[in-house]
């Protein structure tokens, strides 16, 4: 590694040591690509397919990979520009201002009344936890890591569940 670099291996950048400077430009980039497709989202005239496509594709696949694998901090200005625009399209899809509470109702499962929007920045604390728990509990026979590694907590668990804690409740 060298200042300022990283690599990227299997979709996931990592950093040197103590820098994100990498991981922030693998997010920019997925950011851009997505920022693009919610613009072009209002080339469609028919809302329901603004809806699908809002729902299921606009390369959500990447970001979920990307909220999942890279430390809680990484790409910060890009989670929260997705988030903004998502919440534009949303509120361009049904014509409407969106307030916070209305916003969050979007965001639920449609088997719960919402839109089933994914918002990456209320998602990040739980994609980065299941991807935390599911390394623990499989990362020695997936990816042959020894065990007394894999059970070790990562350097972003603790600001992993910080943003969980608006998930779970302060009780949790």
């Amino acid at each position: 590694f060298g200042a300022g670099e990283g690599l990227t291996a299997l979709g996931v950048p990592i950093d040197a040591p103590g820098m994100s400077v990498h991981a922030d430009r693998v997010w920019d980039s997925a950011a851009a690509k997505t920022l693009h497709l919610l613009e072009r989202l209002r080339d469609f005239p028919s809302a329901w397919i603004r809806h699908v496509l809002l729902r299921h594709c606009l390369d959500a696949c990447k970001v979920m990979h990307l909220l999942r694998s890279t430390p809680i901090g990484s790409g910060a200005s890009a989670v929260a520009s997705l988030s903004d625009a998502l919440r534009q399209a949303l509120a361009d899809l049904v014509n409407v201002g969106m307030s916070d509470e209305a916003y969050a109702q979007a965001t639920l499962p449609a088997s719960l009344g919402g839109a089933g929007i994914k918002d990456p920045a209320f998602e990040r604390g739980p994609a980065r936890m299941a991807a935390i728990c599911g390394f623990a509990m499989d990362g020695h026979s997936r990816v042959g890591c020894p065990q007394f590694a894999c059970a070790a907590p990562l350097r972003d668990t603790a600001a992993t569940i910080a943003a969980l804690r608006p998930t779970l409740g302060p009780r949790f």
